[in-house]
């Protein structure tokens, strides 16, 4: 990066987001590429558009390109291919997500399914439990987050030495900072359209979904009163 003039982020998550902003603050020319719009699938349209924004005010060039891209070069990385048209950048960054290594269970007898199902206490079979990004409490979605993964591995270590510790009841609490603005999210936004309440102060904001989430942006909340406040029916 040190060496770089110009960087090319694949993958509008918010790990592609994340590294965007941060080559933005490092004085890099940035262009992000994915399929859909950024953070869309993740944080709903009123939250990703937020931080699009954002990035689009700290010069990032978006680019949605609907068919994917293809890797272009024999020998070495030179760009890739956006519908035709030939990207390149002194850098290029992969973050279009991750796929559980779990194929070497297969056959097991372990139930998998976009992962390793577990249990609400990361139990999968007799003396054997599941926590982190490759886990999927039955009955949800996987939550590669980092809070998901201190959460899971508590309640699973605690099912190994025989406590019933059951998994959080809250819902799951993930946050990001870039362009300026933190993102602080309970539950899971996307998919719900408008939310139900917004709460605008200046640069803040305080948005809640009745079907079962909340965010702040740019504004101090308590984690758990966060989580409390998307819980509420």
């Amino acid at each position: 990066m040190r060496r770089a003039r110009s960087v090319l982020v694949i993958g509008a998550g918010l790990l592609g987001m994340e590294i965007a902003s941060t080559c933005r603050t490092l004085g890099l020319q940035v262009t992000v590429v994915d399929r859909d719009p950024p953070l869309r699938r993740v944080l709903g349209p009123v939250l990703a558009e937020v931080i699009a924004s954002a990035a689009r005010e700290h010069g990032v060039v978006l680019r949605a390109v609907p068919g994917g891209v293809r890797l272009v070069g024999s020998h070495a990385l030179e760009g890739v291919d956006a519908d035709g048209d030939v990207l390149t950048a002194d850098v290029i960054v992969s973050a279009v997500g991750d796929v559980p290594a779990v194929d070497w269970l297969t056959g097991s007898g372990l139930t998998l399914d976009g992962g390793v199902v577990t249990d609400s206490r990361g139990r999968v079979a007799d003396g054997i439990v599941a926590a982190g990004d490759a886990a999927v409490v039955r009955g949800t979605c996987r939550r590669p987050h980092w809070t998901n993964a201190v959460e899971q591995a508590r309640v699973a270590a605690a099912a190994l030495l025989g406590e019933d510790v059951a998994g959080a009841a809250l819902p799951s609490y993930f946050w990001t900072n870039q362009f300026g603005v933190e993102v602080k999210v309970a539950g899971e936004p996307a998919g719900l359209g408008e939310p139900d309440l917004v709460d605008v102060d200046d640069s803040s904001m305080l948005l809640r979904w009745s079907a079962g989430a909340a965010a702040t942006v740019n504004h101090t909340m308590p984690v758990r009163k966060l989580r409390q406040l998307a819980s509420v029916a």
